[in-house]
């Protein structure tokens, strides 16, 4: 690393700075390249439809542990986690 250093420290102002302009005009082209590789539109979903429509507007809880009423609770789709902790 310290030869490096030592080699960049050798070199002109001139020199850094097409240097410096090189590995600009190198990382825009990247980025570019990789702007375009995000074709978000046809991409396939990463969970399959069918499995995040929900068939029911129910959902079952199964509590386990240490608590105080163990069991399986079925509650509204939309129930927040205090609905599920208060459930009798």
């Amino acid at each position: 690393m310290r030869a490096l250093v030592d080699k960049y420290n050798s070199l002109g102002e001139a020199q850094k700075k097409r240097g410096l302009i090189a590995v600009l005009l190198v990382l825009g082209l990247i980025g570019i390249w990789l702007s375009s590789q995000e074709d978000t539109e046809s991409a396939a979903p990463l969970i399959p439809q069918e499995i995040v429509s929900p068939v029911s507007s129910t959902i079952f809880v199964h509590v386990v542990g240490e608590v105080l009423s163990p069991g399986l609770y079925q509650l509204r789709l939309r129930a927040r986690l205090l609905t599920a902790t208060m459930h009798p």
